[in-house]
Parts: structure tokens; C-alpha cells; sequence
């Protein structure tokens, strides 16, 4: 990066590699779907217990953890 009257001026391949991680960073965000629930074996929500949600009864106890 270059500093000319006080205004930074990035050469055209780290502008790209700049526009191309805030592309991804929002594209990600946005990429949520459905999720085939087929072969599921647990799912954990992680919301203060160790429940199994897909019910497969698969809970688990959480230790040492204080509350």
C-alpha cells in the first residue's frame, strides 16, 4: 500500500483479495437452507442442556460446567 497526499492507494491485487473476503463474509451469511434431516444420528442445540433434538434420544450430560 502506497501513501501518496496522505491517501492510501492499494495495488489492484489486495483490493481484489479485499472486495473478494467481504464477498465471502456476506455471501455466508446469507447461505443458510434446509438441511436434510436423512441418517441424522443427534442434534444438539447447545441452549444450556445436552438434549437430543432429533429424537434419537442421544442425550448427553454436560460436566463441569458451574451455573
Amino acid at each position: 500500500m502506497r501513501n501518496i497526499s496522505g491517501m492510501a492507494i492499494w495495488p489492484p491485487a489486495a483490493r481484489a483479495l479485499a472486495i473478494g473476503v467481504v464477498a465471502a463474509l456476506v455471501l455466508a451469511g446469507t447461505a443458510m437452507g434446509e438441511v436434510s434431516r436423512e441418517g441424522l444420528v443427534g442434534e444438539w442445540h447447545f441452549d444450556g442442556d445436552a438434549k437430543d433434538s432429533s429424537g434419537n434420544r442421544n442425550d448427553r450430560m454436560i460436566h463441569g460446567v458451574k451455573k
